[in-house]
């Protein structure tokens, strides 16, 4: 005889009071909840996908985000392994960080650029202060007579040795406390300088072939001294970077 299926299991009213025993013990923490563990070189509380990211890529000797050396700025001069912090990290506005990086990736139209296009002027493929030239990244940023003059301004203002700046300085700007008589301080400063010059002699490009009226050696001298003078002044206002900058000497804003 079949025994009734009260008679089986306990009425609903018991069976709410019932606890089914567990069929698998509570697992053990997880190892990676550790405190102490380390991955990628650094604890799991404070990794990201950025920093092993990098980890990973070091390991595999693929640390840069470019192959500098298919990119025709390598041609010039190769640039350095901290470049990108030079790049979005230094004291510059949006603006000129933004002619850094086409520097950076050959994409800032030079006249050697533009010659391929087919409805260009010829004359726009020289430079507009040495007819003779053809305008290149080099000549517009370091050979050229105004590039010289703003130069010769920066070492000035910097208290730097003319002779001292090579064109890997003017292409990837310099590093923030890269050696001991570098201070951190006066590499920002040097950077901030270096947005300023190549972002001074670039707008000055631009205003030639517009207007077809090229600057001059007083000029290009007047308009960086000016712009260097009023981009301190906002760095010096800013709660970020005046601590950063240190004392800055009186003589960049005169």
């Amino acid at each position: 005889m079949i025994p009734s299926s009260s008679s089986c299991f306990p009425s609903s009213s018991h069976r709410s009071r019932v606890i089914a025993p567990s069929l698998f013990p509570s697992p053990p923490p997880p190892p990676f909840a550790h405190p102490r563990l380390l991955a990628a070189g650094s604890s799991l509380s404070d990794l990201t996908t950025a920093s092993a990211r990098r980890f990973i890529d070091n390991r595999h000797g693929v640390d840069r985000a470019l192959n500098w050396d298919a990119r025709a700025i390598s041609r010039l001069a190769y640039p350095p392994r901290d470049l990108w912090s030079r790049v979005w990290r230094a004291p510059s506005t949006p603006k000129q960080r933004e002619t850094f990086y086409k520097i950076l990736l050959n994409s800032l139209p030079v006249g050697a650029r533009k010659a391929h296009f087919s409805r260009l002027d010829p004359q726009d493929v020289f430079c507009h202060v040495c007819p003779r030239n053809r305008q290149t990244l080099q000549h517009l940023l370091f050979d050229c007579p105004l590039a010289q003059q703003v130069w010769l301004d920066f070492a000035s203002l910097f208290e730097l040795s003319y002779a001292s700046i090579s064109l890997s300085n003017v292409l990837f700007s310099w590093p923030t406390g890269a050696s001991s008589f570098l201070e951190r301080a006066f590499g920002y400063r040097l950077q901030a300088g270096h947005a300023v010059a190549i972002h001074t002699l670039w707008s000055a490009s631009v205003a030639a072939s517009r207007r077809q009226v090229p600057a001059s050696r007083v000029s290009i001298s007047a308009q960086f001294r000016t712009a260097l003078r009023r981009h301190f002044c906002t760095l010096r206002s800013s709660s970020r970077w005046s601590a950063r900058l240190g004392d800055l000497p009186s003589h960049l804003f005169a």
